[in-house]
């Protein structure tokens, strides 16, 4: 009879375990909201840039242009640092009817020039940016981010760049 108990509570015991890892992955996997063409629609900036050829990588981060952008007291310091980033800050505009635009921040909105497609098909964004030279080219969203991998061979070496562009808030 004592087998046969211990035999059921490590049963019991497995089973538990076997429904908490179920639980955790159904959680993570439901907790993920499909994603919508409204998460893309709308305009996004430069927040980083990873360039790497011939072993050497270079990464540029702009996320101090937005807290800046979003500071209403800034000091003089702070107002030459803002304008000097506006000139190195691409913005990006993904419209409705599915193009892909970008302009230099500080030009005007009719500045903006057609780069590429976008459009979200089974949860999932599909995009085709002509920004870059010719090249392999993967786009994805996460977390609210869309990453754009391009890597192309230059002068028979990889040529990568890795854009991450956050979405401007108002």
């Amino acid at each position: 009879m004592e087998k046969f108990r211990t035999k059921n509570l490590f049963l019991a015991g497995f089973l538990g375990i076997a429904m908490i890892f179920a639980m955790t992955f159904c959680l993570a996997a439901c907790g993920e909201k499909e994603l919508k063409p409204s998460d893309v629609t709308g305009e996004w900036y430069v927040e980083t840039y990873v360039h790497s050829y011939n072993g050497n990588t270079e990464t540029s981060t702009f996320a101090r242009f937005m807290e800046l952008h979003n500071k209403t007291d800034k000091t003089e310091d702070e107002e030459d640092e803002y304008v000097n980033l506006e000139t190195v800050i691409y913005m990006w505009k993904a419209k409705e009817d599915g193009t892909l635009q970008c302009k230099p921040y500080f030009a005007d909105e009719a500045d903006y020039e057609s780069y590429g497609t976008w459009e979200v098909k089974d949860g999932k964004l599909n995009a085709t940016i002509t920004w870059f030279a010719q090249g392999d080219q993967t786009v994805e969203y996460k977390d609210g981010k869309i990453t754009i991998t391009n890597t192309r061979m230059w002068q028979d070496k990889p040529d990568t760049a890795i854009v991450t562009l956050a979405k401007v808030t108002k």
